[in-house]
């Protein structure tokens, strides 16, 4: 949906179409990998511990 957005801000296209299967491509950061897991949990409702929402507060909050 907002691949054109994307690609204008300077993200590749192989990035873009491999969010699709991002587990087995080797070009997202840990930081990345983090986040994109975290948005799957939550979408599919998966649970989520204190451990690893207290990982993804601390790897997030390096970015700001």
């Amino acid at each position: 949906m907002h691949s054109k957005t994307l690609i204008n801000l300077g993200e590749t296209s192989e990035r873009i179409i491999g969010l699709s299967a991002w587990h087995d491509m080797p070009f997202y950061t840990e930081n990345e990998k983090l986040a994109l897991n975290w948005v799957e949990d939550l979408t599919l409702g998966n649970p989520v511990d204190d451990t690893r929402y207290q990982a993804v507060i601390q790897s997030l909050s390096k970015q700001l």
